[in-house]
């Protein structure tokens, strides 16, 4: 039978059992030490779960069981009824504090620069996908000031509406085109639009970023693939039909590879914000997963070679059609300045326009869907929208038509309850309800010592936001937010805090003009807590981008279409996915199309021939136009043929609509696709929209 070794030690030699102990003692001892050194550090001063403080996990066991973390979060905020609590989520980081007071966070984020920044633990999550995008960067890095200088003319009033918004435009045009195209067939049946909308947004921003042409857009292949399709669906049903919840499934082609990278590496994000150590986890998926490491080669693939296009307009002298064409212009000027010659294919280009493309993707995709839900539900809401719109475009109206970009675009356009609405739509999405800065020194919050180094993340989706605040004295708030105490909005109102309410962000004043009240409304952006977009310099840098898609995109969908009542059941179906944003599973739509007939026309050829060009412009037709220089009328020339048939096209291979006075005009034809008239009052107009106004008096339609 073995038995430990007698161990000497100092001339005094102890039984070999009593050495094992004492090996075994120092052992245990060392796994003590080692693991309280390992364990969470809490705060003083600051709630926590004690039970998550003793073990070296910390709080993780518990979000990942949660289902929810961004609810999880809020839920101990709650339980712990405190305005402040920390959390342990990584073994090798410091407690992450989370802040769930409104007026404190946008105080730090406002005013307290210089004692807080962009969290490095933003830089770890974002760089699985865009390493040197500003996003990453934290402020007082010059990096990020040189990247600004790059990207600023962006989101400019004057390139957005020029450069960005014909892109989104061209794009919900399609949108709407394939959902009356799904509409007709459903015959009052449900469909899911969800991917529709996401792979608009997607074909908005890649637009806007690139200015891909027809064939790398999605919506193009949805198109096409429903085509195909229609023959093998459903018979439709007799008419007034389709008050149910049926459900009618389209078939969702496979995503253009490009388009399908461009949505892995954003996809990526969502999977890194999970992660424990995210630094890690992208290290890990940039260089060892097959599918990330295939898309981050097909983007630079097609980045290089829109890049050496772009190049080639520069060169040429050509105006910008895409923000690429900006930035290269914008380097060409930083490299002069700078004394060095432009790198065109840099990481910092490359990066900063896939940041751009995620963010101007995946909020907008997210809080639109969302959107969709509301509407639906709310038929109030949405039919006052579409009476303020009428309101605001009159003209439109009483034409037939949709507003025209130039119109909707027009910097004088201003429409609260819209505005209301947007806010409204965004704070309900919770698309990014959390946000994160990083202590540089060590500082205080509600009147706790904060190390330098610590996470603070602020929520907008706990109290003050969607539940009652969380008092907190007064005296324990910084400074400066005492200091802009008048300066701030209101608080929400809690009988109707959790309620879909746009009119919370408007303010009305009344007035007596010639004898008549009249009641004017404003949209107030400060009415109630808000942090759809953040807040202070580091803000969403894409918001206005976002805005516009949003304008753009109700405007259109509300003035073309009903969304009609659908069971609460049906609509109540919350399921959501997280990944970078937060996103419905379903957004189910049963569409009307609204038909307006042009006011005065008694010309019965009028209405077909005015479908007809609207129609076949879009899908791609030979539309010629020239201008009457007496009446500034433009009348229209359309010609199809079999290859540019659609399944709403006149079912006839080739039709003529053409002016039956060519000798009153002097212009002579001019193609329709360009962005203006030569005459200014129909500049900017939508040509098949501003044709198919104004034929009436002039067009004689015959089959050719």
């Amino acid at each position: 039978m073995w038995s430990p070794s007698p161990v000497t030690v100092a001339g005094f030699t102890a039984p070999g059992h009593v050495a094992l102990a004492a090996k075994v003692l120092t052992a245990v001892v060392f796994l003590l030490l080692f693991r309280r050194f390992m364990l969470p550090r809490p705060i003083p001063g600051i709630p926590y779960n004690k039970h998550s403080a003793n073990r070296i996990l910390g709080d993780v066991p518990d979000i990942i069981s949660s289902g929810d973390r961004r609810e999880w979060f809020v839920s101990q905020a709650i339980k712990h009824k405190s305005p402040m609590v920390q959390f342990f989520t990584s073994p090798f980081r410091p407690p992450a504090v989370f802040l769930f007071d409104h007026r404190e966070a946008q105080n730090i984020s406002v005013r307290r620069l210089k004692e807080f920044d962009r969290s490095l633990l933003t830089r770890d999550i974002f760089s699985i996908a865009v390493p040197h995008q500003m996003i990453a960067l934290q402020s007082r890095n010059p990096q990020h000031k040189k990247n600004m200088s790059l990207v600023r003319e962006l989101m400019t009033p004057t390139f957005l509406r020029q450069v960005s918004a014909p892109h989104i435009h061209e794009k919900i045009l399609w949108l709407l085109d394939l959902w009356a195209q799904k509409a007709a067939v459903a015959d009052g049946r449900l469909f899911n639009a969800n991917t529709d909308v996401h792979h608009a947004a997607l074909d908005m921003i890649m637009g806007a970023s690139f200015g891909l042409e027809k064939h790398q857009s999605q919506l193009q292949v949805k198109l096409d693939s429903l085509q195909r399709e229609t023959a093998s669906l459903p018979a439709p049903r007799a008419a007034g039909g389709g008050d149910g919840d049926e459900v009618l499934e389209f078939d969702d082609p496979p995503m253009l590879r490009e388009l399908q990278a461009c949505k892995t590496i954003a996809d990526s994000i969502g999977v890194n914000i999970k992660s424990i150590l995210p630094v890690y986890n992208a290290w890990f998926y940039r260089n060892v997963v097959p599918s990330m490491r295939g898309a981050l080669k097909t983007y630079r693939v097609m980045a290089r070679r829109e890049i050496s296009k772009s190049l080639e307009r520069l060169h040429a002298g050509h105006p910008d059609r895409s923000a690429m064409d900006q930035l290269l212009a914008r380097e060409d000027v930083l490299a002069k300045k700078e004394g060095r010659k432009p790198d065109y294919y840099s990481e910092v280009i490359m990066d900063e326009l896939l940041g751009y493309l995620i963010g101007g993707h995946e909020t907008t995709s997210s809080v639109l869907q969302w959107g969709l839900k509301y509407t639906t539900a709310d038929q109030r809401v949405q039919s006052k929208l579409r009476q303020t719109f009428y309101k605001q475009w009159p003209q439109a109206k009483a034409e037939g038509r949709l507003p025209t970009l130039e119109e909707m675009t027009d910097p004088t356009v201003y429409i609260p309850y819209l505005e209301a609405f947007m806010q409204e739509s965004t704070r309900h999405a919770k698309a990014l309800s959390i946000m994160s800065r990083q202590a540089q020194v060590p500082t205080t919050v509600l009147g706790v010592s904060i190390p330098a180094g610590t996470n603070v993340t602020f929520t907008n989706n706990g109290p003050g936001y969607f539940s009652a605040p969380i008092k907190v004295d007064e005296e324990k708030r910084h400074e400066s937010s005492r200091a802009a105490k008048g300066k701030l909005g209101g608080e929400h109102d809690e009988k109707t805090i959790t309620d879909f309410l746009p009119e919370r962000w408007i303010k009305t004043k009344a007035s007596f003009v010639d004898g008549r009240e009249v009641v004017e409304e404003t949209f107030d952006a400060n009415a109630a807590p808000f942090l759809g977009f953040g807040d202070g310099p580091r803000m969403c840098f894409g918001k206005r981008l976002a805005l516009l898609e949003m304008r753009l995109f109700w405007v259109m969908l509300l003035w073309r279409f009903e969304l009609r009542p659908i069971s609460e059941a049906r609509n109540r179906e919350h399921e959501e996915a997280v990944f970078l944003t937060r996103i419905p599973k379903h957004a189910y739509l049963r569409l009307k199309k609204i038909d307006y007939e042009k006011a005065g026309s008694d010309n019965p050829a009028s209405t077909e021939a005015s479908k007809f060009i609207r129609t076949n412009h879009r899908r791609g037709a030979s539309i010629t136009v020239k201008v009457d220089t007496t009446t500034d009328v433009p009348v229209a020339r359309a010609e199809t043929t079999s290859s540019a048939r659609s399944a709403f096209a006149p079912p006839v291979a080739k039709r003529k609509a053409e002016s039956s006075v060519d000798d009153r005009f002097n212009e002579g034809y001019r193609n329709v696709g360009g962005p203006e008239s030569k005459r200014g009052g129909n500049r900017g107009r939508d040509p098949s929209e501003a044709c198919a106004v104004s034929i009436a008096s002039h067009i004689s339609f015959e089959d050719a």
